[in-house]
């Protein structure tokens, strides 16, 4: 049984485990240890081949793992050590981690502090109770995300999508363009729960059948599904008797939501959220237990990678500054507690002093509403609020160390209740989804007879002018997809095009795509295709091929 002593110890090598432990490097922390069970670094990002990632962090439009890649090269500039397929199976409150793998057998890790970055898992059909028999073709949607994205598998060719969470709708992109036919997507809510530009991108583009207000009631078959069940819900989520219809199919994925992912949390005796199950944390990501940090989704699920990479930054920071001795008790804490409208507050407490960031999701949608952190503390009128679409707000320094309380609250009242739309009934060319960047502005563009654009309103910047424009005449896309190659141990690579192509080519780039076979290494960024169809569409790698795993780096930069 061999013992490690370590500074810190990150557990997770997923967006947050990464940007933690590159974080806690570059405090000054000499020793930094990296745990990931999978056998390579960047979490989910490799099977997140679609763009949308560093729009905030990096101000790119990048691709899951070109996103990773910019932080793999941190970890090698910064000479973290990094143990791969290691399982961590225990944590005492001494913060001794048990862990093993094929290799070294049982571990002990010694560390001054721990960082928890273990990510979520998607809940399963068992979380639901979908009445049925139990045949071959159900699958989490995440699950359906790697077998086509990293394995080469396809899941079937008539595909009923449960849940419209963000991953729900890429795979219904997904699936689609890969040629299989989305009967239907199926929302027990009553709007969409993801994010409006993938609403946009991934239903509208595609005209994908939404049932809001709608659950599977049954699934049929035996060997292979065959059918589902699905009927209208109540305001209660139960289903009405009389509204049942059949649709025919061989898969169902499920996108129903995700869980933080804590079991290794609990062997530590961490204190866990009753309400969103992660960790409760301050403002510093410092859970119950003195020098035990948590980040990212192991904390509360994100809807962007961006603040999963602040969060995991915020506690590779306070981590170093707790074992340098900075990091001090604070001779009070302030609950942060849930007000009207508010689902969840994350941090659940502050101290007196310091930045603080809060992020948290209202609990009903709304045209506008007021924001507010009593006493005081911060009020601001927002518009087109959802559930699915966490909001974000820093609170005044000065202000903080003045409360006179041990507790703020954060509501959300709302002053006008959500039209519900359906984007896919909205006319072209009047209202416009600006997907230049995670705000989604709802712009809207007004023609003449002949077409031509005479006003537009609703932008928030000039970039939302040239979207709006490009978008009611020639609307474009970037495409997101794999090739083949010769080498069975990464069959597939993800791939790009340069930049965005019109929207009418995507099924005629996919077909030309499928007859790629990649037989030559070839790095991130490079061509893997030119002047696809003769109209000046570059396709280009989003991963290395063959894939370097960090355990078998040759050499490494000294930061």
């Amino acid at each position: 049984m061999r013992q490690i002593n370590t500074d810190v110890a990150v557990i997770g090598g997923g967006p947050a485990g990464l940007a933690a432990a590159i974080s806690t490097k570059k405090e000054g922390i000499k020793n930094v240890l990296l745990i990931e069970r999978a056998e390579q670094l960047g979490g989910l990002l490799y099977q997140c081949i679609h763009n949308g990632f560093g729009l905030q962090y990096f101000n790119q439009d990048l691709t899951g793992p070109e996103y990773a890649h910019e932080f793999l090269k941190m970890i090698d500039r910064y000479h973290i050590d990094v143990y791969l397929e290691t399982m961590v199976l225990n944590i005492t409150p001494g913060k001794e981690i048990f862990a093993v793998n094929s290799s070294e057998g049982i571990i002990i890790i010694k560390a001054k502090a721990i960082i928890l970055a273990m990510g979520c898992r998607e809940r399963s059909r068992g979380a639901i109770n979908i009445p049925g028999s139990r045949p071959a073709g159900i699958l989490t949607a995440g699950t359906a995300q790697r077998f086509i994205n990293v394995e080469g598998y396809f899941p079937g060719k008539k595909i009923v999508i449960l849940g419209s969470g963000d991953i729900g709708m890429i795979m219904a992109r997904r699936v689609t363009l890969e040629g299989a036919e989305v009967k239907a997507i199926v929302e027990i809510l009553p709007y969409i729960g993801g994010l409006i530009r993938n609403e946009v991108q991934c239903l509208k583009d595609f005209k994908v059948p939404v049932y809001i207000k709608h659950t599977v009631t049954k699934i049929h078959g035996n060997e292979r599904i065959e059918k589902v069940t699905i009927a209208k819900v109540d305001s209660k989520n139960k289903p009405i008797k009389g509204t049942e219809q059949n649709i025919e199919c061989d898969t169902l994925l499920l996108s129903v939501g995700l869980i933080p992912e804590n079991e290794v949390s609990k062997t530590a005796g961490v204190e866990l959220s009753q309400n969103i199950g992660g960790p409760v944390v301050d403002e510093n990501m410092q859970t119950s237990i003195p020098g035990i940090f948590a980040a990212g989704d192991v904390v509360h699920v994100h809807d962007l990678v961006d603040y999963v990479t602040l969060d995991g930054e915020m506690a590779g920071q306070s981590a170093a500054s707790y074992i340098s001795g900075k990091l001090k008790s604070s001779r009070r804490r302030i609950k942060v507690e849930e007000g009207k409208n508010i689902r969840y507050v994350v941090p659940q407490y502050i101290s007196e002093g310091g930045k603080v960031t809060l992020y948290m999701r209202v609990g009903e949608p709304a045209e506008e509403a007021i924001l507010k952190v009593n006493p005081g503390l911060f009020e601001k009128k927002v518009k087109k609020i959802k559930p699915s679409e966490m909001i974000k707000i820093d609170l005044d320094e000065d202000k903080i160390k003045n409360i006179n309380s041990n507790k703020i609250q954060v509501e959300c009242p709302i002053l006008k209740k959500e039209k519900i739309e359906n984007l896919s009934e909205i006319e072209e060319g009047q209202e416009v989804i600006c997907l230049v960047c995670p705000m989604a502005c709802r712009i809207r563009v007004f023609t003449d007879e002949q077409g031509e654009v005479t006003e537009i309103k609703g932008h928030k910047c000039k970039k939302g002018i040239e979207y709006a424009k490009k978008e009611i005449r020639n609307p474009e896309r970037v495409l997101t997809a794999t090739v083949r190659t010769n080498d069975p141990k990464q069959p597939l690579l993800s791939v790009r095009t340069r930049k965005e192509i019109p929207k009418k080519l995507l099924f005629d780039v996919m077909i030309e795509l499928s007859k790629i076979i990649v037989d030559k290494p070839v790095k991130v960024g490079q061509a893997v295709k030119n002047n696809l169809l003769d109209q000046q569409i570059d396709i280009i790698a989003t991963v290395d091929f063959p894939f370097k795993y960090l355990a078998k780096k040759e050499e490494k930069i000294e930061a």
